[in-house]
């Protein structure tokens, strides 16, 4: 760690924010990938309508930003070149990360399934449905499209419903 010793505070401080922000940012995007952040509604609560304020945004800024500003301080030796350089690296970062939100967030609604038009569907129990509303099953359906989706199912019944019942 000699060369901890060897860089100025502000380099210090760089390196801490970089690594830092990078790691929550990588954390969470692990998270996001296996679906730990969605909400209840299986939503994800950092849209691009706050995709600029959001924490992701943050980080994306902080990580970048610094990276940016070390690697051009090392190049320049200049602080006010660095943290120039690195802020618009993390702002350019900042606006590509709500752009991408913005897109996700619409390939997404362009997608979405009108639940109302499956209603009175019927489909085949793909997975049993246990009775009572103890649990939930799963049952595909062929939609207006033609193409086959798959949904949670609850039964009411006092019986389950096995898989392959129609």
């Amino acid at each position: 760690m000699s060369w901890w010793n060897e860089i100025t505070l502000v380099e210090q401080i760089l390196y801490i924010i970089a690594a830092a922000s990078t790691m929550i940012l990588l954390i969470q995007t692990v998270f996001y990938m296996i679906g730990i952040d969605h909400d209840g509604n299986g939503e994800h609560p950092d849209h691009a309508e706050t995709g600029f304020f959001s924490i992701r945004g943050l980080l994306s800024f902080l990580s970048i930003g610094a990276w940016v500003a070390i690697v051009t301080y090392k190049a320049s030796s200049s602080y006010w070149l660095a943290f120039g350089i690195g802020g618009a690296a993390g702002g350019l970062t900042i606006f590509l990360t709500a752009k991408c939100f913005q897109r996700a967030a619409k390939h997404q609604k362009d997608h979405e399934i009108d639940l109302k038009t499956v209603i009175g569907s019927s489909g085949d129990v793909y997975l049993t449905i246990p009775p009572r509303g103890e649990g939930k099953g799963k049952v595909s359906i062929v939609m207006q499209d033609g193409k086959i989706r798959v949904f949670n199912a609850i039964a009411y019944e006092d019986n389950k419903i096995s898989t392959g019942k129609t």
